[in-house]
């Protein structure tokens, strides 16, 4: 089998188990980077070079990764548990973009890769929704909007924002579809209404919130192409508008009007505290130190001391470990990649990024295994796939 074939299938299979098992995925990260180094020095020289069209992404995310290490070593003493979700993301968007970068390694096709995590989500979707039937008959609770818990929720994605980043993203991509194909535009419908279906067993309102935002951009795009770049831009600045609400007292209202559970409204409030001991313009408590710091912080019989909560915002957890500059960079490559998409017409990444962007006011995303793994790989490649 050739080399080509087999990165595809190594990829097909890691994109495949990313919604299901963490250590399916990590074995499978783990497979794919050794052929990819292997590839890599097998290959001659001339294949080695690269776009230069994306330098300015590679560069901000080696900054981003030196200040995840150099953070993360310099606070080690005072780390009780290294947890190394919390260094992870630069270091594997960075490890990804040099895959990509050189020539040698090709960027598989569209439709497989989304076969690959349709496959996964479906596993996990129909996993979910026998759980919430069998739930219903047993305790006569209406199977759906509710939570239920789950014996196996190792097995598949059973937190209800990272399921939805990953609903949301398919649905976004069979949009697409429907609107450019008119041959099969039956049967992405129908696959449209599955994917809904799916997602009416785990209730998340940010998550709707995003869907909905998704939805308004492809229909602007597709209809009235005039308004979507402004669009797009005025709703992504707003990012920095938004956090700024989060650090007022309005942000405590409208974290209750969305995600109503009291301890994570405690939660959020200790984080905005941490914060403002520590301002704005500081160097943070060392990135895998995020958690210690809000542990102190929190009461010893609260339920989010007792369950080790992150801080459920992934720009809090930025700069609560690596500061302002830490935070700066991901906003920088944010940017980076929006003005990216918009110039080159790339309407799926402006989805995959509205889609990130808007669960991490309410979720630590990229803390969390599946997150980051999700994340890092389809960031870098929305970048660099051409068959949009």
């Amino acid at each position: 089998m050739k080399s080509k074939h087999i990165y595809t299938w190594l990829i097909f299979i890691f994109v495949l188990v990313i919604p299901l098992k963490e250590n399916w995925s990590s074995i499978a990260l783990v497979v794919y980077s050794i052929f990819s180094i292997y590839i890599f020095f097998k290959s001659k020289i001339k294949d080695r070079i690269g776009r230069s069209d994306i330098n300015g992404i590679i560069h901000i995310s080696i900054a981003f990764a030196l200040v995840s290490g150099i953070s993360h070593i310099i606070n080690m003493p005072y780390i009780d548990d290294i947890d190394f979700n919390r260094f992870s993301f630069p270091f594997l968007v960075l490890g990804f973009l040099l895959t990509f970068y050189f020539r040698i390694f090709v960027t598989v096709e569209r439709t497989k890769i989304f076969l690959a995590l349709f496959i996964g989500i479906s596993i996990s979707a129909t996993m979910r929704i026998a759980f919430s039937i069998y739930n219903c008959i047993k305790t006569g609770e209406n199977f759906l909007f509710t939570r239920v818990e789950i014996p196996y929720e190792a097995f598949f994605s059973s937190n209800p924002l990272i399921y939805s980043v990953f609903l949301n993203f398919c649905v976004s991509y069979v949009l697409i579809e429907i609107f450019k194909n008119k041959k099969s535009k039956l049967i992405l419908i129908m696959l449209l209404v599955c994917l809904c279906f799916a997602g009416l067993t785990y209730f998340s309102t940010t998550g709707l919130v995003s869907l909905f935002i998704n939805v308004v951009l492809t229909v602007l795009y597709f209809k009235f192409k005039s308004y979507y770049k402004k669009s797009t831009a005025l709703l992504f600045s707003s990012t920095f508008l938004g956090f700024l609400v989060l650090l007022t007292p309005l942000g405590a209202k409208m974290l209750t009007y969305v995600d109503g559970e009291s301890s994570r409204v405690r939660n959020y409030n200790t984080s905005v505290s941490v914060f403002k001991d520590k301002g704005m313009f500081n160097f943070g408590f060392g990135v895998g130190n995020e958690l210690n710091t809000l542990q102190l912080k929190r009461k010893k019989k609260s339920w989010e001391f007792l369950e080790k909560y992150h801080a459920h915002n992934q720009y809090f957890e930025f700069i609560l470990g690596g500061g302002f500059l830490y935070g700066l960079l991901f906003l920088l490559m944010l940017i980076w990649s929006i003005n990216y998409a918009l110039v080159n017409d790339k309407l799926l990444l402006v989805l995959f990024l509205n889609t990130c962007y808007t669960i991490m006011f309410f979720e630590s995303l990229l803390v969390i295994h599946k997150g980051f793994l999700f994340v890092s790989y389809f960031w870098v490649y929305l970048i660099f796939e051409r068959n949009e």
